[in-house]
């Protein structure tokens, strides 16, 4: 009897071992682990002649080559079933991605999910993608501000330019090892995240791919990585053969032998001594110049994250005399600039005051600073952020800031005092600001615009 009994139980245990060793391609795990289910599916799910799914999901027919399961819609194309969209209606917020799906007698591996399938969706809560996926599209989750859980699986090899961009909930991700490719913005404004890991196979990481990531303390690329390193254990994100940093986060520490810097997003409003000053000449022709005490820039970008866009500067100055006794004329000094980012240098070009275009190199955005060098000078800035570009709207609190009580004033060269319109090009008398109420020209101009004093690190 003992016997039988001690049979029985070792060939139940044998049972249980072979059901549990099954190859099997679901993923759930995030790490390529083997499991019968992909995150609560069967492996392969069968839709019958009644349109039953074989596990128990939800189905339903569009057409010959379109179908809805559990509210996810699928496509079939050239062989294959890619992720097409979803049902607004009926989805609950988990999308678990099937590998294969039987439909119509025919079976068909789930291989991509297109472009904007997912696209603001509030819904959505969790991603599970399997391993049978080899392409996620562009902009497919982006803006899913409620999405807090993905898992990669294995087989993706590309992830498309904002693929997962102002997913702010997301604080857990786990990119699968046989991704190759993050694209541009990919995971840009992802607030939440607070660590990552580039994997051995990542050889292209497209521009601000992780911008806007502020939660982020800690980064690291693995060891086997040939394009990438993060060397000294720096928090950040290296493209080896060149010495630059890609990726940083506020606890990055930049080691010894990085030379420069990627295209990060520069948008905001900043503040701080930019080093600027103009020349004046007065009536009697005496010139003097004056030195500005603080500059706000103000950079928009073009779309969410865009490494371009325009931008205004305002540039104040003292009612305290100079060396020379005098006191500047004007108040501030207001500009409107173009701004673009490429090979990791600022361009700035200011319409109708080309005095005023510089390219800013070797700048750091980090810890809420804005850090660099006018183009191949040592004239060196450091700026503190105020305020992101969206949340920039109310231009009067800058006249409180700095003392001033200007209810009304205007970007195209002038502004209004006590209803008054005042021209900033031009002075009346020495040491008083302009009282020209029509624009003309009077007495006194600025003779020297756009220049930056050499102020060293």
């Amino acid at each position: 009897m003992k016997k039988n009994i001690f049979f029985l139980m070792v060939l139940s245990m044998c049972i249980l071992f072979t059901a549990c060793s099954k190859d099997d391609d679901g993923g759930a795990s995030g790490d390529g682990g083997n499991t019968n289910t992909n995150g609560g599916y069967a492996t392969n799910i069968v839709i019958n002649e009644n349109g039953k799914a074989s596990n128990g999901s939800i189905f339903s027919a569009v057409d010959e080559k379109n179908f809805y399961l559990d509210y996810i819609k699928y496509t079939v194309e050239e062989g294959h079933l890619v992720v097409s969209g979803y049902d607004k209606t009926g989805f609950n917020g988990k999308a678990k991605i099937v590998s294969s799906i039987t439909y119509k007698g025919n079976s068909y591996e789930v291989l991509s999910i297109n472009n904007n399938v997912f696209q603001s969706c509030k819904k959505l809560t969790s991603v599970t993608i399997p391993n049978s996926v080899t392409s996620i599209g562009e902009r497919t989750f982006s803006g899913c501000s409620g999405l807090t859980s993905l898992i990669i699986g294995n087989s993706v090899t590309s992830i498309g330019g904002s693929a997962f961009s102002g997913c702010s909930g997301l604080t857990s991700l786990i990119i699968g090892n046989s991704v190759t490719s993050i694209g541009e913005s990919a995971f840009s404004g992802c607030s939440g995240l607070t660590s990552l890991t580039i994997p051995a196979n990542v050889t292209t990481i497209g521009n601000n791919a992780f911008s806007g990531c502020t939660g982020l303390i800690s980064i690291v690329v693995d060891k086997n990585n040939s394009v990438y390193d993060s060397r000294e254990n720096c928090n950040g994100i290296i493209e080896t053969a060149t010495n630059t940093m890609m990726v940083e986060c506020p606890t990055t520490i930049v080691p010894e032998g990085v030379t420069s810097f990627s295209n990060m997003v520069v948008s905001g409003q900043w503040q701080g001594d930019f080093g600027m000053y103009y020349g004046f000449t007065y009536p009697d022709g005496f010139y003097d110049e004056f030195d500005s005490y603080d500059t706000d820039l103000i950079f928009y970008p073009d779309y969410d994250y865009a490494t371009h866009g325009y931008g205004y500067q305002v540039d104040w100055y003292s009612n305290v005399p100079n060396a020379n006794g005098n006191v500047s004329p004007y108040s501030r000094l207001s500009y409107r600039f173009n701004w673009s980012v490429v090979n990791g240098r600022i361009n700035l070009t200011y319409p109708g005051y080309p005095e005023y275009n510089t390219t800013i190199r070797d700048y750091r955005l980090n810890n809420n600073h804005f850090t660099g060098y006018f183009g191949y000078t040592s004239s060196y800035f450091d700026l503190i952020k105020i305020a992101d570009y969206y949340s920039w709207y109310d231009y009067d609190f800058l006249y409180r800031s700095h003392g001033c009580t200007y209810i009304e004033w205007g970007w195209d060269g002038g502004y209004y005092y006590n209803g008054v319109y005042y021209d900033y090009a031009y002075a009346k008398t020495r040491g008083a600001e302009a009282t020209d109420s029509v624009g003309k020209l009077t007495e006194g101009r600025i003779t020297k615009i756009g220049c930056r004093r050499i102020k060293t690190k």
